[in-house]
């Protein structure tokens, strides 16, 4: 399952869900965007720089954004009948991973210690019971 989010033609985030059959469902990734109008709309080198100066406009993280989004899978996770939710954490900056934690935490989740992985690099694992 895909949820995506846009502020009009501009994709802001996203959350990527996996679903087993036993009913487990794998929280891939949710991330909202702080930095998407950059992205979308100049160079490389431009984008660097305006993060540089600007590292709050057009900033959509903290709006509840994530929080709605989260809900709207757990809602969905409820329909399906999924009885448990999984994931790993990975924080873009390590100034983020305390605010992200403690965000999963007020959202329900038990968080664990990370389990090694080859390809990325999780500060902890997540598990939520339905």
């Amino acid at each position: 399952l895909n949820f995506f989010v846009s502020d009009g033609d501009i994709p802001i985030g996203y959350a990527y869900i996996l679903l087993s059959k036993s009913g487990t469902m794998r929280l891939s990734d949710i991330t909202i965007r702080s930095d998407t109008y950059f992205d979308q709309h100049y160079s490389w080198w431009k984008r660097w720089i305006l993060r540089r100066i600007h590292d709050r406009l057009w900033h959509y993280r903290n709006n509840g954004l994530g929080t709605a989004l989260l809900q709207l899978v757990l809602a969905e996770a409820k329909q399906k009948g999924v009885q448990r939710i999984e994931g790993s954490v990975c924080a873009e900056r390590p100034e983020d991973e305390d605010r992200l934690l403690a965000w999963y935490r007020k959202m329900g989740f038990t968080i664990h210690p990370p389990k090694e992985h080859r390809l990325m690099k999780p500060i902890a694992e997540l598990e939520m019971t339905l």
